[in-house]
């Protein structure tokens, strides 16, 4: 049973996402931490963020639904969909 929005297998990949980018981006050239590092690391932790939100929403179809679809476009932002 899910209890909590970590329950769920598609926040737990999006995490394990999240942390496989940060790890990655941390060998970026320096030149880069505020501008493409920045954004990548930012919209990969969007999408777990907004899957947590949404969870919270649940109770409301409609509105875990529009976060998720936050999530898939936070995704998208990350080039990695």
């Amino acid at each position: 049973m899910i209890k909590s929005f970590s329950d769920l297998d598609v926040y737990q990949l999006s995490y394990q996402l999240s942390m496989s980018i940060f790890n990655l981006t941390r060998d970026f050239p320096s030149s880069e931490k505020y501008s493409l590092t920045s954004q990548i690391i930012r919209s990969t932790r969007s999408i777990s963020a907004n899957i947590a939100e949404g969870f919270g929403r649940r109770i409301y179809h409609a509105e875990f639904k529009k976060y998720l679809i936050y999530s898939a476009g936070s995704l998208e932002e990350s080039n990695c969909g």
